[in-house]
């Protein structure tokens, strides 16, 4: 309410009991306040069981039972808490109640607000939607005598077990400017200007979580006559038994088969934190890519369908070494003089690093008479890689041309050797180094000639080595070997370019979960999903929820230490967790029985710390001088004795508490408490309202009562400031 509703003769606050007189025979009369009283629904909010992600809400009731208007000037969780984001705040002006017939409570509750002149009302609601429109500056809402505001707190828990926070609510008094004398539009509750309600849930378990690693497997670069295995790994990380389905393979080729599964292969139900696998065998019958998914499907309910992708001799092998072929004979510049039913015969040897020779693909080309095509095959019967191979001269004709051989392997790097041969032909007069290739001068119908006529190893189509020297006469020096860039990222082999095929590929790339050793530093994919940069067994493809944490990762203990250390969504005491050295917190900080005093009164303090250990925690507590705490050691509970104040004024004291647990882990907090002049802090608010005379009203106040007016100006005012 305010206070002019009840009259506009002057208003004073009077010690109890106290008159004023006026002059010119004015009547008086005396009305005696309460001050606003903090009044709670409750003090402890519990939640029960709520599942986990879900939400509930609850209601708290502020009331205030006194006379005057209270202004409150915050809502808010408690800021030591370590409750986020388990519980959450809400409110609005407009869910006001008041009595009914109470002119600003009824304005109030429906959004409007009274001004200080009688009444009148002003629309609202406010800017934001939720209120009076003008709320007094300095608080954020403001309740008249008996109305009452619902405050909604929310949980929400993001974790299972027991989890603890804390609501605030803070009262104020109006400041005023100086030389403003007029009367506070709100006051604070003397007594409580700080209230704390403590909140507690539970996260609800019994939730499934299924997981799969790895989710992509590459069977790397096999050739026909074997075979590998791939172990998939199928886990439920939750709290509930899971259903799992028989896994089943999709648009795989024979190759790859289901040839294992663990428990004997009776998928059914898995109970919490029980695994079993599934064995995938791919039998290559060919050295082309092959791929394959293989689906697992479970009640989970957020993954209830899982693809896992296979993959065999796809992109490149980073530990590939090109293959090597040599034409041991004939030479280059070798004549040929024969029949249609004749073959030229070449002797070859062909060789890989990473796979036996006779898995080789190896082909002849007539690159100018048959103009590239393939005239026979050269594959090697046996892992010596020693081949002999006959060209029939029915596929060629009569005339210069160069014969090259091309081998690939695996990972579909090719390499080549070549011979130039002079079929029923003889050399040109302008070939001077033997290789059966004249100069422009004797250019064949196509316009080829040997473009450097020095070098038995150049002539046209004949393959490039790293020699400087443009050996095919195409223009390019080197191209296909390892002094060359031939993928374009300005890297050859010989400058660090570890895959001279891939422009993704180079010394000094970005690395990108591409399975490729990007930056050629030897490590394929770090700092990427699929790489396990922690080096603890698990990609952030394989679910590892912090792959910069060795401790963190689907197999780990869960610890209770605040981290989801084994990355199925659940963390601490939701999870069984192990305890470990933690240290403890402080709920809600100090809860203070009052927030001020007047000397010789005895108030109940008392705090609430959390351990997740749940270590026994100990409790020292201190004071500014002249504040008695009985007992200092030991107890969460201390009685408070108030001293006298320092000044007339009142004093602020502080109030401090020190806990550690077992390991002696630390924390602490303090707060304040207003110790005011006795009898100060429990009187009413006087108002004293003069009939209008002839007199001024003003001019014949007692000294005694403007000075005590002066003391408790004062007062209000420090109480103002530290609220």
């Amino acid at each position: 309410m305010r206070l002019n509703r009840h009259g506009t003769a002057l208003l004073l606050m009077l010690p109890a009991g106290g008159v004023l007189s006026a002059s010119c025979g004015d009547t008086e009369e005396t009305v005696r306040y309460d001050f606003p009283r903090l009044e709670l629904s409750t003090e402890m909010v519990e939640f029960n069981s709520v599942e986990q992600g879900a939400s509930t809400t609850r209601t708290v009731w502020l009331s205030n039972l006194g006379d005057l208007s209270m202004g409150i000037t915050a809502i808010d969780m408690g800021a030591n808490d370590r409750s986020d984001p388990n519980f959450s705040v809400s409110w609005a002006i407009s869910d006001m109640e008041c009595p009914e017939g109470d002119d600003t409570g009824e304005a109030a509750a429906k959004g409007f607000t009274t001004d200080s002149g009688g009444g009148e009302e002003t629309d609202g609601p406010g800017p934001d939607d939720t209120g009076i429109e003008e709320v007094p500056e300095g608080a954020i809402a403001v309740l008249d005598k008996d109305c009452r505001l619902p405050v909604q707190v929310s949980f929400t828990p993001d974790a299972l077990g027991t989890l603890w926070g804390s609501l605030i609510i803070r009262t104020g008094t109006e400041h005023k400017a100086e030389g403003d004398n007029s009367d506070p539009a709100f006051y604070s509750d003397p007594i409580h200007s700080k209230r704390l309600v403590y909140l507690v849930g539970e996260g609800e378990r019994g939730i499934a979580n299924v997981m799969i690693r790895p989710r992509r497997f590459d069977y790397g670069h096999l050739w026909t006559g074997t075979a590998e295995k791939a172990y998939i790994a199928i886990q439920n990380a939750g709290d509930g038994d899971l259903t799992v389905q028989e896994p089943y393979l999709d648009g795989c080729a024979d190759t790859f088969q289901i040839t294992g599964m663990g428990s004997e292969g009776a998928y059914t139900v898995l109970e919490p934190g029980i695994s079993t696998f599934v064995e995938v065998t791919y039998t290559p019958e060919s050295t082309d890519a092959a791929s394959c998914t293989m689906i697992v499907e479970s009640d989970d309910e957020d993954s209830p369908r899982i693809e896992v992708d296979l993959e065999a001799n796809t992109g490149v092998d980073p530990e590939n070494v090109p293959p090597t072929v040599i034409i041991r004979t004939p030479g280059v510049g070798h004549q040929w003089s024969g029949g249609e039913a004749d073959s030229l015969r070449l002797q070859l040897n062909i060789f890989d690093l990473n796979q036996p020779a006779d898995t080789l693909t190896c082909r002849v080309k007539s690159m100018v008479l048959a103009e590239g095509a393939s005239v026979a095959h050269c594959e090697a019967e046996d892992e010596s890689g020693h081949v002999y191979v006959d060209v029939p001269y029915e596929y060629v004709d009569t005339g210069v041309d160069t014969i090259k051989v091309q081998v690939t392997d695996a990972s579909e790097i090719i390499s080549y050797a070549s011979i130039s041969v002079l079929w029923n032909a003889g050399f040109p007069q302008s070939d001077d180094d033997g290789d059966g290739w004249g100069d422009e001068a004797d250019a064949d119908e196509d316009g080829n000639f040997d473009c450097d006529d020095l070098n038995a190893n150049t002539y046209p189509y004949a393959a490039e080595i790293a020699d400087g020297h443009d050996n095919d006469c195409d223009g390019v020096i080197d191209e296909g070997t390892r002094d060359y860039d031939d993928d374009g990222d300005s890297f050859s082999e010989n400058e660090g370019d570890c895959n001279d095929y891939d422009e993704d590929v180079y010394a000094g790339a970005w690395e990108i979960a591409d399975y490729k050793d990007n930056d050629c530093d030897g490590i394929t994919d770090e700092g990427s999903s699929l790489y396990d940069d922690d080096g603890d067994g698990y990609t952030e493809m394989d679910q590892d929820c912090d792959d910069e944490d060795a401790a963190v990762h689907p197999g780990a203990v869960e610890y209770c230490d605040g981290i989801d250390n084994d990355c199925n969504g659940l963390r601490d005491y939701s999870d069984g967790c192990v305890e470990i050295d933690s240290e403890p917190y402080v709920v809600g900080g100090i809860n203070l029985q009052q927030t001020a005093c007047e000397p010789g009164d005895a108030i109940m303090v008392s705090v609430f710390a959390y351990d997740a250990d749940g270590q026994t925690l100990d409790y020292a507590w201190s004071g500014d001088e002249g504040l008695v705490i009985e007992p200092l050691t030991g107890s969460p509970s201390v009685t408070v004795t108030c001293p006298d104040p320092s000044n007339n004024s009142g004093s602020v004291l502080s109030l401090y508490v020190y806990i550690t647990d077992e390991d002696q882990n630390p924390v602490w907090d303090f707060d304040e408490m207003w110790v005011y002049p006795a009898g100060d802090l429990y009187r009413q608010y006087a108002k004293i309202v003069y009939q209008q005379g002839s007199c001024a009203t003003g001019a014949a106040l007692p000294a005694l009562s403007l000075a005590w007016l002066a003391l408790v100006g004062a007062a209000i005012r420090r109480r103002r400031e530290d609220d």
